[in-house]
């Protein structure tokens, strides 16, 4: 059974879901693909790509409870795949956890764990790129001490160690909450350590990241800058007595924080801000080509699920001090374009009681950032949801199953001058649905090109034609998909086609595994019930 893909380029007629008929096979003058040779590895689950340099891509298999590298070629082949093998350290058994190609080394990290000593070993082994093979032994990157045997197991122990790399690939971090005093301490302020490296994994400073604050800190997001900054953005509680008052008036009973910390101690002191009495749903903190810092997101005049508009907040990197602070709300039009007719016409009658309607749990994923000062925000509307049901059993009693399910629709992208006004946004119409997979097939693989914007996600053929602002179908299953390319232009065009579909009714890509591997390219990973797989390229025009 063929993987062989028909490329289209205008929009075609409805591809029912009892039909295999393709009424244009034109190929697209936005892409060229080339397909690499279709492989069987049996049971096996690809989990992302570590790296890419001019010879190819470093990609991670999960088979039979082992994990594989493998190189893919320019020709889209797979030309060597090695186990990657568990050695001893000082005795103990090694567990391997992730790979990065990092300025062009490429590295295995792994952990082992000491029971008796209470220590838990972070470690890595360089890695020769010919023979996908370590090049020496381990070397030590840190290691953490418990106080006993119950605070160091578990996967969090292990496995609660988090590496970040830099855009330019020249800083690398290491992050970890400190562990516990003692096994009944589960006291948690905030507080976190992290150690920075260059990219050959030599220490440039580590310490313990304390943020000032009473009432305790939520975290939100960290991020390494190129100069080796650590940005860390979050959440602090109000007291009791302020969080009761605030909820009586309907009033966030928290707000958000941002720190910088650099190896001289430096740091933006409790910076707290607040859009009036909004919500801040969601944010990020990034630095800009100008040296300045950029927080950015989304904020709701009802609650912590929904968004009613974005702000966009721009940080001096010398005198941290606000160059300006600007909010963008959405009018209902714009809400409302994609909605099922009933949902639209209850956010109306909401609007015209005085309830202005919201969008519903969008996701800030990219924030894009150019020379000239622009910003661009790509957000998609996700959540997930669990359905139990209770059924009799012969013997009188009951069991009950439950049921996973994850929503991807809608992606929403926001564009802002250099001065912060909003110069143009735009959706992107999209229903995906699964259950008990996490998601495996949804969301979108992104491209940036100079000023434009690519995504590519898989579609119910239904929506190939549709109507301007309604609501696009479900994709709700593998069989008769077609997979949608749209290209959004630096002035917020937004064109849709269909890229491709399959000779074969259940072969579909899997986005959150494809990858910009260059200025204009972009690996495509496809497969047909996880046994058959193919990649292929795709360059923008």
């Amino acid at each position: 059974m063929s993987l062989k893909k028909l490329r289209l380029v205008a929009l075609v007629c409805l591809f029912a879901l009892f039909s295999s008929s393709l009424l244009a096979q034109q190929k697209s003058k936005k892409v060229s693909i080339q397909d690499g040779p279709e492989s069987s590895p049996g049971k096996s689950i690809l989990r992302y790509n570590a790296g890419n340099d001019e010879t190819g891509a470093y990609m991670i298999r999960l088979k039979k409870m082992a994990y594989y590298i493998e190189h893919l070629n320019k020709s889209m082949q797979i030309d060597k795949s090695i186990k990657i093998t568990n050695e001893k350290y000082k005795d103990l058994k090694t567990f391997f956890t992730e790979a990065f190609l990092i300025n062009g080394n490429l590295y295995f990290f792994y952990v082992a764990s000491d029971l008796k000593s209470g220590i838990i070993y972070h470690l890595y082994q360089k890695v020769n790129k010919s023979t996908l093979l370590p090049s020496g032994g381990f070397k030590l990157l840190n290691k953490i001490s418990y106080p006993s045997k119950t605070t160091m197991r578990g996967a969090s122990a292990i496995y609660g160690v988090n590496l970040i790399v830099s855009e330019d690939e020249s800083k690398v971090m290491m992050y970890w909450n400190k562990p516990p005093r003692s096994d009944n301490d589960a006291q948690d302020d905030g507080s976190f350590n992290v150690s920075v490296m260059n990219a050959e994994l030599t220490k440039l400073w580590d310490k313990e990241l304390k943020i000032p604050t009473s009432t305790g800190f939520k975290r939100e997001s960290i991020r390494l800058e190129n100069n080796g900054e650590v940005y860390v953005l979050g959440i602090v509680d109000q007291d009791r007595k302020s969080s009761r008052e605030s909820r009586r008036s309907g009033k966030p009973t928290y707000s958000y924080r941002f720190y910088r910390f650099t190896s001289d101690d430096r740091t933006i002191s409790d910076m707290e801000f607040k859009l009036d009495d909004k919500f801040i749903t969601d944010a990020k903190a990034v630095a800009t080509p100008q040296g300045d810092i950029l927080v950015t997101g989304f904020y709701s005049d009802k609650g912590t699920f929904s968004v009613k508009g974005a702000f966009n907040m721009l940080i001096d990197g010398q005198t941290e001090k606000i160059k300006h602070l600007k909010k963008a709300e959405f009018d209902t039009e714009f809400i409302t374009q994609y909605m099922s007719e009933r949902d639209a016409k209850k956010a109306k009658k909401q609007e015209a009681k005085g309830q202005e309607p919201e969008l519903y749990q969008f996701e800030l994923n990219e924030v894009l950032i150019t020379e000239s000062g622009s910003v661009t925000l790509v957000a998609e509307q996700y959540y997930t949801y669990t359905v139990c049901t209770t059924t009799s059993t012969a013997n009188g009693g009951t069991s009950e199953s439950c049921s996973d399910y994850y929503i991807y629709n809608d992606i929403l992208i926001l564009n802002f001058d250099p001065t912060g006004d909003l110069k143009w946004k735009c959706k992107i119409p999209k229903r995906q649905k699964s259950k008990n997979d996490g998601g495996y097939f949804s969301s979108y693989a992104l491209t940036v090109i100079g000023d434009k914007i690519f995504f590519i996600y898989n579609d119910n053929p239904e929506n190939i034609i549709l109507e301007t602002g309604k609501e696009p179908r479900i994709m709700n299953g593998r069989r008769g998909l077609v997979v949608m390319l749209v290209e959004v232009s630096g002035q917020g065009k937004v064109d849709r086609e269909v890229l491709m579909t399959s000779e074969q009714g259940d072969v579909v890509v899997r986005p959150k595994v494809c990858k910009q591997t260059g200025s204009n390219e972009l690996i495509l990973y496809s497969e047909r019930r996880m046994r058959v797989y193919q990649y292929s390229r795709v360059v923008f025009q």
